[in-house]
């Protein structure tokens, strides 16, 4: 009987240092994968939304994965500018402080993987600073226009494990490589770049007419991340206008770029400045894509060609604005010009509608205004030695 009951005692015993020395459950990590819905913007690889992808409401898909998981738990993404702890309840819930702001509806983690989207208006509310709610609320397009400076911000996006208010488990996103991209990530990026704002528009817009299009000239704007420009016409019959209607112009003769891939022959152009009259005789062209007529992407240009096909002797509202890195349109310069394409003499144009035919040495670059210029005074020679042949002859 003593041996049994020592027996017992000591499987008790046994027992009980399982228990206190059992190991302890594994803590449970969250982890994201991938992100998918991105549209390329800035630098290759670069996750984020410009003022176009709030206005379209895309969403950026973020896959995560949570190992250990060992029970069921809220799933709450936040997002907050650089240097807000969206881990501290402070930053997410505090009445005056919050800096961050609960980017989307939170899900019950019924499965150790799934997807979850982000608004990229959800993104863009959080540049209008604090407070933000404590609890998700979604945001409208009014979202895209509440920045107020022109550089990219980045967003620290946070993805939270919570029980109740409990803060379980959390990571913040990174883009890194194709873990986080199709394509390949240069630089590490921590959380999601954000840039609503396009750059100061141009100044000094001027037009110079050519054969069914227009060359637009301006002053660059100073803003260091601008990459091109974009023009604007609009049929000045169409264009918003404020009362008054006369206009003074000034015409004057220039080269302009060759225009053979619209017509066959364009060698001169005509520059025209219209100064309008008080009430705003130039009118406004329709920003949109419906009137853009085009666009240049080179750092530092100053004048470019519209390349579609205007209609000649008809005046059309001409605007031109700056494109950012971020391809962001900015507002185009308020100083509205007027254009009027018209079709240019040319000496081959002319001389083939009378019947004639471009051959020899005439032929090589004929549409070049210098060798119009040679053809015109080679054909005066010509002329000449035949008048002063017939005059000595008997």
């Amino acid at each position: 009987m003593r041996a049994r009951a020592l027996f017992a005692a000591f499987l008790v015993v046994l027992a009980a240092t399982f228990v206190l020395f059992e190991r302890p459950a594994a803590a449970q990590q969250l982890a994201v994968n991938r992100v998918t819905g991105n549209q390329p913007h800035g630098s290759p690889g670069t996750i984020g939304v410009n003022r176009q992808d709030c206005v379209n409401g895309i969403n950026l898909t973020f896959s995560l994965a949570i190992t250990n998981l060992t029970g069921t738990f809220d799933l709450q993404v936040w997002a907050g500018e650089s240097g807000a702890d969206c881990t501290d309840l402070n930053n997410r819930s505090g009445t005056n402080v919050a800096r961050c702001r609960q980017v989307a509806p939170s899900q019950r983690t019924t499965s150790a993987t799934f997807q979850i989207d982000v608004s990229a208006r959800d993104l863009a509310a959080n540049l209008s600073g604090p407070p933000q709610p404590a609890s998700y609320e979604a945001a409208t397009v009014a979202a895209c226009d509440v920045q107020t400076t022109e550089s990219a911000r980045t967003l620290g996006v946070y993805f939270l494990l919570m029980n109740g208010t409990n803060v379980v488990a959390s990571t913040t996103f990174k883009a890194t490589g194709a873990a986080a991209t199709t394509g390949t990530t240069t630089t590490q990026q921590d959380g999601v770049v954000v840039d609503l704002l396009g750059p100061s528009p141009p100044s000094d817009v001027r037009t110079a007419t050519g054969d069914r299009r227009l060359r637009v000239d301006w002053t660059p704007t100073g803003d260091r991340d601008v990459k091109g420009y974009v023009f604007y016409c609009q049929r000045a019959s169409d264009a918003t206008s404020d009362a008054g209607t006369s206009a003074t112009t000034t015409t004057t003769t220039r080269e302009c770029p060759d225009s053979g891939d619209l017509d066959g022959s364009v060698d001169a152009c005509v520059e025209t400045t219209t100064t309008a009259a008080a009430g705003g005789a130039c009118a406004v062209p329709e920003v949109s894509k419906a009137t853009e007529c085009g666009r240049l992407i080179q750092t530092g240009a100053s004048s470019g060609n519209t390349d579609r096909v205007l209609d000649n002797d008809v005046g059309y509202a001409v605007a031109v604005a700056a494109i950012d890195a971020f391809d962001n349109v900015g507002k185009p310069a308020s100083a509205t010009q007027c254009g009027v394409p018209q079709a240019v003499a040319d000496f081959w144009r002319e001389y083939g509608a009378a019947g004639g035919q471009a051959s020899g040495f005439c032929a090589i670059d004929g549409r070049r205004s210098g060798s119009n210029l040679f053809a015109l005074a080679l054909g005066a020679t010509f002329v000449l030695w035949v008048a002063r042949a017939r005059r000595r002859r008997p």
